[in-house]
């Protein structure tokens, strides 16, 4: 877990250093509850989108 927190931190810090070059995308329903992606141009032809998950949620069926 340790591991992933610290590999977790350090992509965090790239992203909050280049916001500025980042679109947010949403759903069509613009549910703040939602994901929200985050999209940078890095090429003429290549977009990146980072996918965030703020907390895991377990249910049972």
């Amino acid at each position: 877990m340790k591991a992933l927190q610290a590999a977790t931190e350090d992509e965090v810090k790239k992203v909050l250093a280049e916001f500025d070059q980042y679109t947010s995308c949403t759903g069509e329903q613009m549910d703040p509850e939602a994901r929200v992606v985050l999209a940078r141009a890095a090429e003429e032809d290549t977009t990146f989108f980072s996918f965030w998950k703020g907390g895991v949620r377990a249910e049972a069926y």
